[in-house]
């Protein structure tokens, strides 16, 4: 019976991608999307959350447990132990964006009140753009502030301790909330983290495992509101994502993607 080779190539290349590893694609899908900061939160050992970009690293502060099972199949995830664990990202003017996202996987361990997810914020209003995600029982809410108004969103019920992948989106297109892939709550104002805001912008350090909201002036501390479980996949960008790619981010399986590849024409064998 002829054996076509090229039917054999194309077969071994299926199984190269179906049995590669799922971390791996879903970070090349994040790279694709041009991220003005990417964190994997995959590291094993150290102090150094590495940027992806390579933008801004960030610090694991007072020893979160590194190397547990993540979000994504084959890598792993940072748990914060809901005392006095955190990552700090200092800041950098690439992040003062009039428009743009932020995307991540986060996992809890307990229902109490509001603990900080992802925060960029100091007391009171200050220079505008600042912004605290808090998980509230089996919701999470941002917090959104102009330099002069302070915005709410709030999201439906989530599984408790399960991978959840929150996005929320600000602009032109005005504030969005999205979890596993679903626009939970909305706003129309179309300010960002940069002058957009009514002030100079938003000039904080970005906390993860924590709320910054009243932490001082272009300080991480003090904190409040510390997280028990983990954060995953953080990412920022610089655009706001259309629907398709919010789904995209929020599968934890990644997508197969079919390659078409062309060769000589087909050689058989007797």
């Amino acid at each position: 019976m002829p054996l076509n080779l090229n039917t054999v190539a194309a077969a071994a290349l299926f199984a190269v991608v179906a049995n590669g590893c799922l971390a791996d694609h879903y970070s090349e899908m994040i790279v694709s999307l041009n991220p003005i900061g990417y964190w994997r939160l995959g590291e094993s050992a150290g102090t150094t959350a590495v940027d992806e970009m390579g933008v801004s690293n960030g610090i694991y502060t007072n020893s979160p447990t590194l190397g547990l099972a993540g979000a994504i199949a084959d890598d792993t995830a940072p748990l914060f132990d809901g005392l006095d664990d955190y990552i700090e990202i200092p800041h950098n003017d690439a992040y003062l964006l009039d428009v743009g996202a932020i995307s991540f996987w986060f996992k809890g361990v307990v229902q109490g009140p509001r603990q900080g997810l992802f925060s960029k914020d100091s007391k009171f209003l200050d220079t505008g753009g600042q912004l605290t995600i808090v998980q509230t029982g089996q919701h999470v809410e941002m917090t959104f502030e102009s330099a002069s108004v302070t915005y709410s969103l709030l999201s439906l019920n989530f599984t408790e301790s399960a991978w959840n992948h929150l996005l929320v989106t600000f602009g032109p297109g005005g504030l969005e909330l999205y979890l596993n892939g679903r626009l939970e709550d909305s706003d129309a104002y179309t300010g960002g983290l940069g002058t957009t805001s009514g002030g100079v912008g938003n000039f904080e350090p970005i906390v993860i495992g924590a709320s910054t909201s009243t932490s001082g002036n272009l300080s991480a501390t003090p904190l409040t509101r510390e997280y028990e479980g983990q954060v995953d996949e953080v990412a920022i960008f610089g655009f706001q994502l259309t629907p398709s790619q919010i789904q995209d981010l929020s599968s934890s399986t990644d997508k197969i993607r079919v390659v078409q590849w062309h060769t000589e024409p087909p050689i058989s064998s007797n």
